[in-house]
């Protein structure tokens, strides 16, 4: 197996110190499009294979005050209707494909990643641009999810208390600090999320410029990168606008005080060989630079 190690920011960072880390990168493309969104082409053709992950700035600690899981839930929703499909022939799509496509929030940024065969890079890139662009956040699909993960909740505090312990050790560490929130919210916090704030809180954080968007795998840079940057597939142009997160009431300036914060994001993850064909590599997929305003 071969692993991609795209340490853009290490390495960067270790050019300015004039420090020799001796960290392999892969040859890639960097591009930053007129809209501010930052892109990474890694071309292999070992396997044909295309994955990507893009990640949105802000995550949860942009939650608004007591609506822990903000984050949490505009993720989730992502996949759960978009663009023309509904929940179900969204699913049916990434799945009728034997693709991957998934999202979540983390402490710092909003990920959407996933993968697909090379032939099926154009579907890939329409999911992706209806799932980043034109969420549903159908009141439905909030409900359930909403339940399931304070069901859940309930359910480790009865069964498996062990799985709340990152949960109060970050609170106890970090008190009244944006991180010192839970990721995923509370039973109270999450209950009192709703629609409009989840809209608000998306439509705040969902600029090109807070993104950074990594493709892998089997595809030509030139066409794939045409296709991002004119919007032919995923409609950059006319859907994903330039925003900054400028409600004061969502602001926490404890988050980065002097408004300059940087920080990097490292992630690292393989393709699994689903084709069958046994082949002694696997597609290497990302890591990413962000710095935080």
């Amino acid at each position: 197996m071969v692993a991609l190690t795209l340490l853009a920011a290490v390495s960067g960072a270790a050019a300015e110190g004039g420090e020799n880390l001796n960290v392999p990168v892969p040859a890639h493309q960097r591009l930053t499009l007129p809209n501010g969104l930052r892109l990474i082409l890694v071309p292999r053709h070992d396997i044909p294979l295309v994955a990507f992950d893009l990640l949105l700035r802000g995550g949860a600690r942009l939650d608004p005050p007591g609506r822990a899981g903000t984050a949490t839930l505009a993720a989730d929703l992502l996949t759960h209707g978009a663009g023309a499909r509904d929940a179900y022939a969204f699913a049916d799509a990434v799945e009728g494909a034997g693709g991957f496509f998934d999202a979540e929030a983390r402490e710092e940024a909003i990920q959407v990643r996933g993968q697909f065969l090379a032939r099926d890079s154009h579907l890939m890139l329409e999911l992706l641009g209806d799932a980043v662009l034109r969420p549903h956040f159908a009141p439905d699909e909030l409900e359930n999810l909403r339940t399931r993960r304070i069901e859940g909740l309930k359910a480790g505090k009865a069964s498996a208390p062990q799985s709340l312990l990152p949960s109060y050790g970050r609170a106890l560490l970090f008190a009244a600090h944006p991180y010192g929130r839970p990721v995923g919210g509370s039973e109270q916090s999450l209950a009192q999320i709703t629609r409009t704030e989840l809209s608000g809180y998306y439509a705040a954080q969902s600029g090109a410029d807070r993104a950074t968007l990594v493709i892998a795998g089997d595809f030509d840079p030139a066409h794939i990168s045409k296709e991002v940057a004119t919007g032919r597939r995923m409609n950059i142009r006319d859907g994903f606008i330039v925003k900054r997160f400028q409600n004061a009431n969502w602001w926490n300036q404890d988050a980065c005080p002097d408004g300059s914060e940087e920080r990097f994001s490292l992630s690292s993850g393989w393709l699994p060989d689903t084709l069958g064909l046994n082949l002694p590599v696997m597609l290497p997929l990302r890591l990413f630079s962000l710095a935080y305003r």
